[in-house]
Parts: structure tokens; sequence; C-alpha cells
């Protein structure tokens, strides 16, 4: 899942679905604005217990122990920063600082569709 755009308030949604499959053992979401969270993986050793290797790094279940730990705080932590990130989107559309043709989710998609 490299570089798909997964956004902070996707973030949550994302793992959501990935917590669906039963034999998923390493994921790679490097390039994506949701890793600039400092917490975003303690957040997937959490929700994904079943996962080994995130980004090429072994998942120790020392880490996985201590994330899960941390799971409640972390979750409130993510709720704040996602709307905070789409008061912002909102925000720079109304004063005209959006960029539609910006290189984004939407971008990539017409690109996919033409």
């Amino acid at each position: 899942m490299t570089l798909n755009f997964i956004d902070i308030e996707d973030f949550e949604e994302s793992i959501d679905n990935l917590a669906e499959l039963p034999d998923f053992r390493e994921l790679y979401l490097l390039g994506n604005p949701c890793m600039d969270w400092k917490r975003a993986k303690e957040y997937i050793y959490a929700r994904l217990p079943d996962l080994g290797r995130l980004d090429g790094d072994e998942i120790s279940k020392t880490m996985k122990f201590s994330a899960c730990q941390n799971l409640e705080s972390m979750q409130k932590e993510l709720c704040v920063l996602a709307r905070k990130n789409v008061e912002k989107k909102v925000l720079e559309e109304k004063e005209g600082q959006y960029d539609p043709d910006a290189y984004n989710k939407d971008w990539r998609r017409n690109v996919y569709e033409e």
C-alpha cells in the first residue's frame, strides 16, 4: 500500500479493512500521509495483531503488547487528528488554497481512468 495517499482521516478505516484479513502478515505503508503521525506504527501493531512485518521491519511481541496497552489513547488522538485534518482541508478549499490538480488520490484516480 506504499504511496496510496492514505491520509490521517482515512487511516482508521483502512486499518479496519486490513484487520478483516485472516492471514495478513506483512504491510508496507511508506509514503502515505498517515505515516507522518508519530504513533502510526504503534497503532498498526495494536490493531493488526497477526502482522509480522511493517515497512520491512520485524514486529516483536513486546512491541505488540505495549501498543495494545496504549490503544485507547491512540484512538482518541487519531480521532482528534483526523477531525483537524478534515477541517484544515475544508478551510483551504474555502480560501481557495486547495489545488484540485495537485498530485493526490483524486488526481491519481483521474489518470488511471484516462
